[in-house]
């Protein structure tokens, strides 16, 4: 690539901080109110598996759940107590995002491989600010860079720079080479957070078992990015002038023609990716390259809150 236009500055890195250490331990904020954080408590909202042991008392707030309060406790203290919980240990997370060709597109304003870059720069800055080690695997065909587990801003700095290299970007895409070579590279317990439009990976029809090996190793957990154009050709489009993204196979194609199913194609590809991820004991979230990160990522990690307390 040329050019990536990312926006790594402080205000941006800070859209996310509800999911840093001074959001998670102070008051999560979303729609209608106050969800289940409290003062004095380090939460850990985007995985599982993570240990929490007991860390003392704290009082009881409007915005608690009656089920959390210790009765015991507070008849001791003549008030109404619950229990806090501190992380046991933190957590090695590998953000393993796909730069392969088919993420330099957009039909608007945003590449969405500049898309994914902007989302792992926040949340590489909010779970780094929790005290998780994090770590950076960029993939094409191979692993173009890897960066190792580390902690602390130096880290979210290294990251940012990795992200903004645009040398690293496009190319073609090998999931089952580059997942070997990710296993290779990887050799302790860790989240691995793949960041893919996944566009491609059905060439190869083993593909679920690539996928079924990384799950049973790892805590898995896929962020799918997709334009709208990838997922739904709308009515009244004509023929159009396509190529691949590697500057192949250009040619002529009637999108009206083939929209119905080419649409019905897709959304069956990606109920099926999701549930068969899902039913390996992994995460999906699709996010549309239209439409902020923000409030999506902020509801799944509601829901594993309540799925995991």
């Amino acid at each position: 690539m040329k050019e990536l236009k990312l926006d790594f500055t402080p205000r941006f890195s800070k859209r996310m901080e509800f999911y840093s250490k001074k959001g998670i331990s102070g008051t999560f904020m979303a729609t209608g109110g106050q969800v289940g954080m409290a003062a004095g408590e380090k939460r850990q909202l985007f995985f599982k598996g993570k240990g929490l042991i007991f860390d003392g008392y704290r009082e009881y707030t409007p915005f608690d759940d009656a089920k959390m309060i210790d009765w015991n406790a507070s008849l001791r203290a003549n008030k109404k107590l619950v229990k806090k919980f501190s992380e046991e240990k933190n957590k090695n997370i590998v953000f393993f995002f796909d730069v392969s060709s088919s993420m330099s597109y957009s039909s608007h304003t945003k590449l969405k491989n500049e898309y994914a870059a902007e989302l792992i720069a926040s949340l590489s800055y909010s779970y780094l600010n929790t005290g998780d080690s994090i770590g950076l695997v960029m993939f094409t065909d191979h692993l173009v860079t890897r960066r190792k587990f580390s902690v602390g801003e130096v880290q979210w700095l290294n990251i940012c720079k990795d992200l903004s290299n645009a040398e690293y970007y496009d190319g073609d895409f090998d999931f089952d080479k580059s997942i070997k070579e990710l296993m290779s590279f990887v050799k302790t317990e860790a989240v691995i957070i793949l960041v893919s439009d996944l566009i491609g990976i059905r060439k190869n029809q083993d593909w679920k078992k690539t996928f079924e090996i990384l799950a049973v190793k790892f805590e898995l957990i896929t962020l799918m990015i997709r334009d709208p154009f990838d997922n739904y050709i709308p009515k009244g489009m004509g023929p159009v002038i396509l190529e691949g993204p590697n500057k192949e196979g250009r040619g002529i194609v009637d999108l009206e023609a083939i929209r119905d199913e080419y649409n019905k194609d897709n959304s069956e590809f990606i109920t099926e990716f999701k549930d068969f991820v899902e039913k390996m004991g992994g995460d999906f979230i699709m996010l549309t390259t239209d439409k902020d990160f923000k409030e999506p990522v902020r509801n799944f990690m509601t829901w594993r809150e309540e799925v995991w307390r």
